[in-house]
């Protein structure tokens, strides 16, 4: 929220903090701004004080002159002091001040936790893999079965909860992406490929993912990125666009680094945490019109929904209640796809929208075009496809088995004439 409405309103945002599980001293943040609002009062009063001073000092007689500059000495000391505590309290004022949640909608689900999401719909059907007649593997049993990937020499020479792919299985990363590239193309997305490093000061005004879940190089400060949405939403940060260039739709494709910091001992094993993966991003930049970034948050939503059905994956939407959506987020929905060995659908996309509360970080606003006043841009983002996580639904829920050929692992068919036209991934055995 914009300061001035915070101070008018500040029941709003103790909801929102209430609403978001976050602990926060309202009480002791409004009188802080209190204390920078004075201080700013005071310096000010000061510099004008000593404008007087210097005119009076000018056209002073010598004795005069000198008590004149005795005072604008004592003027000089004083305001150093008040400015440098000034400096000290908005440092620590803006530091609480972005700190501060994103208000959330009206429309999102009160709740604490995770098991208070909500889902929205569920489309297609798991199948039955005991009427088919034959038990199905779980992905890690399908990768070592057929050589697609080693984790244990993986892991020897670069640690744990690293992977690497081989084979028809490293093919088929390949192919996703192309398909999933040409189709937020086909959508007039702009495509980047994003570099791997982001500077510090960029990282911290945009971050969603905590420090201590991010890799950061100690020699210079930066980060390894954890995501392309932290390029693409500073992409522009620090300027002001027009309205008419708006709403800008990027599509990033990066690898990305996280620690996974406290989830050690779950989900460790096989696709589902790692420190280094693949993503393609939906970023979306629009105009501050709470109607058009609810369009622009279904439009993306849509398009990660459309891809998994392209996948041949059953899947259902989620809606997150309050307190599991984040800080900084004011409406979010997850997409989870089916894992058949879990017996269970797991998160594969999420689906945020920030409206302002990333753009005032990073000073990127536009000028309305009719009454040209300049206003903070709305942004949103969405998965549109994570791998190697989305391989775990891939290889399980197209699993197939007869006494012939084994167990083998059937390509969708639109990634087919992106495999060679092959309707099987091949073995690297």
């Amino acid at each position: 929220m914009d300061i001035v409405e915070i101070r008018k309103s500040p029941k709003i945002m103790e909801e929102a903090l209430i609403a978001k599980n976050i602990d926060f001293d309202m009480r002791s943040f409004l009188l802080l701004d209190d204390e920078v609002r004075e201080l700013k009062r005071k310096t000010e009063d000061i510099k004008s004080r000593q404008n007087i001073l210097s005119k009076e000092i000018q056209s002073s007689d010598t004795l005069d002159r000198d008590i004149l500059i005795e005072r604008s000495k004592k003027l000089k000391d004083e305001l150093k002091v008040d400015v440098d505590l000034l400096k000290t309290k908005e440092n620590s004022w803006k530091d609480l001040y972005y700190s501060l949640p994103q208000v959330p909608s009206k429309k999102a689900p009160n709740g604490k936790s995770d098991e208070d999401n909500i889902v929205l719909e569920t489309v297609g059907k798991p199948r039955n893999f005991e009427e088919e007649g034959f038990t199905p593997l779980s992905h890690m049993e399908l990768i070592r079965l057929n050589n697609w990937g080693d984790f244990e020499r993986s892991s020897k020479v670069s640690g744990a909860r690293s992977y690497t792919l081989q084979g028809d299985l490293f093919l088929y990363e390949q192919a996703l992406f192309s398909y999933t590239l040409q189709k937020l193309r086909s959508k007039n997305f702009k495509l980047f490929s994003v570099p791997s490093l982001i500077r510090g000061e960029v990282f911290k005004r945009s971050t969603t993912v905590s420090e201590n879940d991010s890799y950061e190089l100690k020699d210079d400060g930066s980060f390894l990125v954890p995501t392309s949405e932290y390029i693409l939403t500073n992409w522009h940060g620090g300027e002001i666009l027009e309205e008419a260039e708006l709403p800008k739709l990027y599509g990033g494709y990066s690898a990305c680094f996280r620690k996974e910091a406290g989830s050690y001992g779950k989900d460790t094993k096989g696709l589902m945490r790692l420190h280094q993966f693949n993503k393609v991003e939906q970023v979306v930049l629009c105009k501050a019109d709470d109607e058009v970034a609810e369009k622009m948050h279904l439009f993306i939503l849509e398009n990660a929904k459309e891809l998994m059905t392209d996948l041949e994956l059953p899947f259902e939407v989620m809606e997150c209640c309050t307190g599991d959506m984040g800080k900084g987020k004011h409406r979010m929905f997850d997409i989870n796809s089916w894992v058949p060995s879990e017996n269970c659908y797991r998160e594969t996309h999420s689906a945020s929208s920030f409206l302002e509360w990333q753009a005032r970080k990073m000073d990127l606003r536009y000028r309305e075009t009719a009454s040209r006043k300049v206003k903070f841009v709305y942004t949103l983002n969405n998965t549109m496809l994570a791998l190697p996580r989305t391989f775990i639904s891939l290889l399980e829920n197209h699993q197939e088995f007869d006494e012939k050929s084994g167990y083998r692992v059937s390509i969708p068919t639109k990634l087919r004439p992106f495999m060679g036209g092959e309707k099987y991934l091949k073995s690297n055995n």
